[in-house]
């Protein structure tokens, strides 16, 4: 099949309140307004990030040269229209973020921060545009010379401060993003987590963490997309991988609290390689510890997700191994809350299933589902997604009252004589 769809529909009702589904409202699908082919992994090739009510996006392959303007494109969820930010990039600076190099950035209403190999950018927003300003070179943050990249996949503004927080392999560059600092490590260690704060009014360095140990199951961090780490300008949470344990910081990297629910499905395999099987693997070479833990991505329980859905709720998606070769996990949700600086699970879901032969209908099945083998973010109480562009109005009459059988055989029909192209599609969780 050539197309990859996320709008998987549930085909019983019984299970309703126990599946994610259930809690989402599909609310808006749009083309991308750039030419992107979809992959799994298109969160190599597209920076993401999220201010107010709107989605912004960097292509990365944009080329950068000392005259590039850096586009920025950004849709509006309220207006439900696209726009674009166009960047002036100093001149000085843009060997830094040539040939692939941009990693992340972080926008506020007043700052933007762009962020490359070895340094980050600094816009600040007068008469409605983002100027350049300053540059924190990576020597800012670390405090010592090297020549490390910079691999802060997770960059966020919350007032003049910038957070910065990393697991591993998340961001784009992969391994090789930090492999000075696993060489730098102790033999046992991989320095799997990182997480800083800047004051980008006052140019000055609020914190700089390396954190040990590396989280449990940190050699699955290079199967991506995983995100164990985020931050929502008041507390960091982080997971493990392989155990499930949720961990609750303040933004000075103190403990509060850490959960470890009591699910009785979750599969721990005790023979997976412990971290320094899997550091003289990526030692001899990066792509040979992946070939080491695959075997495992299907007999052991995974956390995937991590993410806050919004300032006290937060979202972990995580997966119990199915020895189904076309399904491989069965996946789930925990939903938390934070009270008092606490931990609180509320509920766990399921994802739900699809039979694409029922005679149910497209109204009647409900929401999209989201497939957990693709990247998905999170933010202000929505969902936001990319896939291959499903070619009809799914909320017209006509595909409403269609069943399922109908309309997947209408979607086959289609591809065998079309090309697909790239949409995003918004889910808002249900209050």
């Amino acid at each position: 099949m050539k197309y990859l769809l996320f709008l998987l529909i549930t085909f019983t009702y019984t299970v309703f309140a126990q599946n994610i589904q259930d809690k989402l409202t599909i609310i808006d699908k749009t083309k991308l307004p750039f030419e992107f082919v979809f992959d799994e992994d298109y969160t190599r090739d597209l920076l993401i990030n999220s201010l107010n009510d709107n989605v912004y996006i960097i292509p990365r392959d944009q080329d950068i040269t000392a005259d590039t303007t850096l586009y920025i494109f950004n849709y509006s969820m309220s207006q439900k229209k696209w726009d674009s930010l166009l960047i002036q990039f100093p001149p000085n600076h843009f060997v830094s973020f040539s040939n692939y190099s941009m990693i992340a950035f972080a926008i506020s209403n007043k700052y933007l921060v762009v962020e490359g190999r070895d340094r980050m950018l600094v816009f600040e927003k007068k008469n409605e545009k983002y100027l350049f300003n300053y540059a924190i070179i990576s020597t800012d943050i670390y405090g010592i010379e090297h020549n490390d990249d910079f691999c802060f996949d997770g960059l966020k503004i919350y007032s003049d401060i910038i957070y910065g927080c990393k697991s591993s392999t998340t961001h784009p560059g992969g391994f090789d993003g930090y492999s000075s600092f696993a060489k730098a490590a102790a033999d046992s260690q991989l320095v799997s987590t990182a997480i800083f704060k800047y004051d980008l009014k006052n140019r000055k360095l609020g914190k700089f963490t390396l954190v040990y140990p590396e989280p449990i199951g940190a050699g699955f961090l290079n199967f991506v997309p995983r995100n164990i780490i985020d931050c929502n300008g008041k507390y960091f949470i982080i997971s493990d991988v392989t155990k499930n344990n949720i961990y609750l910081y303040d933004t000075d990297w103190n403990l509060l609290d850490k959960y470890s629910p009591n699910h009785k499905n979750w599969v721990y395999d005790k023979n997976l390689p412990d971290v320094k099987t899997v550091k003289a693997a990526y030692m001899d070479h990066a792509k040979s510890s992946i070939g080491l833990m695959n075997p495992f991505t299907h007999t052991t329980s995974l956390i995937h997700n991590v993410y806050f859905q919004n300032d006290s709720t937060i979202l972990v998606s995580w997966s119990v191994p199915t020895g189904n070769k076309e399904n491989k996990y069965k996946y789930y949700y925990d939903t938390y809350k934070i009270i008092d600086g606490k931990l609180k699970l509320v509920s766990t879901l399921s994802d739900s299933q699809i039979d694409k032969n029922s005679n149910i209908t497209f109204e009647k099945a409900g929401v999209a589902a989201i497939k957990l083998e693709q990247a998905y973010f999170v933010f202000n109480d929505y969902i936001f997604t990319i896939s291959n562009d499903v070619p009809f109005d799914i909320f017209s009459k006509e595909i409403q009252k269609m069943s399922l059988k109908e309309y997947y055989k209408k979607l086959d029909d289609y591809f065998i004589e079309n090309d697909t192209k790239s949409c995003i599609l918004l889910y808002k969780f249900k209050k």
